[in-house]
């Protein structure tokens, strides 16, 4: 694992496959933070003492700010140059454990901010994606998200570089 302040420093490569999350390494949303997530879910299960009742009431509030508030890339145009120095034999895809059902809020949201044309994926289970993706015949795959947990489950794999992002 190796940490990352910001994509100015992370290296590209040939024949690499980038799988890079969107959510607090991307974009982020003024006002509302993963730490605000995590209380309104102990609150909602303290109400309802139910897994699944608290992770869709986090989610709603989640939804809801996202869809009514601006969307920010992290570091600007730094993302930007940065997909742009990406070697025509490598590939960038978008991995996020955003629903599905939002995959036209999210298209809309990487546009704002000058992101178009790449794949997205949408998968809460991040390690199993990676390890399905894994048979593409990249020589190298790397990884970039903000939560160290979507990388458990993928340490096996010998050609994977994970890089928590903590701007």
């Amino acid at each position: 694992m190796y940490k990352l302040k910001s994509f100015s420093e992370l290296e590209t490569k040939e024949n690499t496959l980038y799988i890079l999350d969107i959510d607090d390494t991307i974009l982020y949303f003024p006002l509302l933070s993963i730490d605000e997530m995590k209380l309104i879910f102990v609150n909602e299960y303290k109400i309802s003492n139910n897994y699944d009742i608290a992770d869709s009431k986090a989610n709603e509030y989640w939804y809801q700010h996202i869809k009514n508030n601006n969307t920010k890339s992290i570091e600007g145009t730094i993302i930007n140059d940065f997909l742009n120095s990406i070697p025509k034999t490598s590939k960038v895809i978008f991995l996020t454990a955003r629903l599905e059902s939002e995959i036209e809020l999210t298209i809309n949201q990487l546009n704002i901010i000058g992101i178009s044309g790449y794949e997205v994926y949408f998968d809460e289970n991040k390690s199993e994606f990676i390890k399905k993706y894994n048979n593409l015949n990249y020589q190298n795959i790397i990884f970039v998200d903000d939560l160290l947990d979507n990388y458990i489950g993928c340490e096996s794999i010998t050609n994977l570089k994970f890089y928590l992002y903590e701007n």
